[in-house]
């Protein structure tokens, strides 16, 4: 059995969530979907911590896209077109590249090198 904590999965892309390290430490996570890598002609390198061990989630929930759009006050089929070309863009910029960065704001950075993509998180508590 794997670490275990709480997740999203955000489909086209893969799944964020907390991880509780071994020093109990919430950090963040994520990990990308295989289609999405295929599809961009990528590999995933896990963080340390996910090496030898795999992660369980306790509760993984997709996002649910009638609530966010009510949230944020626009349109269902305008959100559901804009949470869909983030991954292809993100997937295009990344598989295009050698060595790039993606800056996901507070969460964290996608960095590839050589077609390997690495997630480098902002969030430590």
């Amino acid at each position: 059995m794997g670490e275990r904590g709480n997740s999203v999965h955000y489909q086209n892309l893969g799944t964020i969530g907390l991880h509780y390290s071994a020093d109990n430490k919430k950090k963040l996570f994520m990990k990308l979907d295989d289609t999405f890598l295929s599809r961009h002609n990528l590999d995933f390198n896990p963080p340390m911590g996910f090496l030898n061990k795999p992660f369980v989630p306790m509760l993984t929930t997709n996002l649910n896209i009638s609530d966010l759009s009510n949230i944020c006050g626009v349109d269902k089929a305008d959100l559901t077109n804009c949470l869909k070309a983030i991954p292809a863009m993100i997937g295009q910029v990344l598989g295009d590249n050698q060595s790039v960065e993606v800056d996901l704001g507070e969460l964290g950075r996608l960095s590839v090198n050589h077609g390997t993509v690495s997630f480098n998180p902002e969030f430590n508590s």
